[in-house]
Order: C-alpha cells, then sequence, then structure tokens
C-alpha cells in the first residue's frame, strides 16, 4: 500500500528488496537487506522519487531518473519491487 504523499518529507528513502534473483545476490554480497534505495525530493511542490536505473520494461530513462511518486508507486509495482519508506531523522 502506497505511503500517504503528504508524510514524505525531502531526504526520506525507499528501501527495496525485488526477489527476482539479481537484488536477493546483490545484497547478500553487500551484506545487506536491501538491493537498491532510492530518495525522496520535494521541487516545486511535486513530490518525486530520484534513483540511478538502467531503461528498461518499467523504467523510461537510462541513468539518473526522478519521477513523480504516482508514477513511481505505479512503476515499482509493476516491477514487483519490495519497498519500505525510511523517513530522515529530523531530530539530529
Amino acid at each position: 500500500m502506497p505511503v500517504d504523499e503528504s508524510l514524505i518529507k525531502s531526504g526520506d528513502s525507499f528501501h527495496i528488496l525485488r526477489l527476482d534473483g539479481v537484488d536477493p545476490m546483490i545484497s547478500w554480497a553487500m551484506g545487506s537487506k536491501v538491493g537498491h534505495m532510492t530518495i525522496a525530493i520535494r521541487r516545486n511542490g511535486k513530490l518525486q522519487v530520484c534513483e540511478s536505473q538502467s531503461k528498461g520494461e518499467y523504467w523510461p530513462i537510462n541513468g539518473i531518473q526522478c519521477n513523480d511518486y504516482k508514477d513511481w508507486i505505479r512503476m515499482a509495482t509493476d516491477a514487483n519491487y519490495n519497498y519500505v519508506w525510511v523517513p530522515i531523522d529530523r531530530s539530529l
């Protein structure tokens, strides 16, 4: 279920593990629990999710890309992403 857009701030991230064979191998080799990470950025009042990706079936651009949050959620769902929202600690 998507996170309410109004709760997400610039600097928050989404940590992703796609159980497709590649991400589990990447996360194991890195000693990590995730295979991919993104960052949320608010620009001109719009929430975007930015990441480095390769152009393919789910992603429109090769390299660094920022997609509107609602578009990113749709693409992540289509790509069978398991993701968790990780808010930045603003108390520091």
